[in-house]
């Protein structure tokens, strides 16, 4: 599993407003100021597909419904539930207290809870 943080809507106490960021996923996490980063996480051919743009796109929200960050996730939803999972469980949730994931699916054009 590989994923990639692209925008944060709470770094700077920023609220609503969409911060470039890339934070990269899995891996072993270690706190820097307010920011729980993921190292060591995925190969250079994996952060070069997410930085290319590949990938299924993702949200985190809080359990108020306030989105807190955006990405890319080269597994989905359609793959295994664990993984699928991984940013929410990875970054969403030690950072931020995040509680939900949503997948963006592309043949609806919509966003779906997982």
């Amino acid at each position: 599993m590989a994923w990639k943080i692209n925008y944060s809507y709470i770094e700077d106490d920023k609220e609503d407003i969409k911060t470039p960021v890339s934070v990269y996923g899995p891996g072993e996490g270690r706190r820097h100021g307010p920011i729980y980063f993921a190292t060591n996480a995925i190969t250079k051919e994996q952060a070069e597909a997410l930085d290319a743009g590949q990938g299924h796109r993702f949200r985190l929200f809080d359990d108020d419904g306030g989105l807190y960050y955006e990405g890319l996730c080269l597994e989905g939803p359609e793959g295994e539930e664990e993984e699928a999972f991984g940013p929410l469980d990875d970054y969403g949730t030690p950072n931020a207290g995040a509680v939900r994931i949503e997948y963006y699916d592309k043949e609806k054009k919509a966003w779906g809870v997982l």
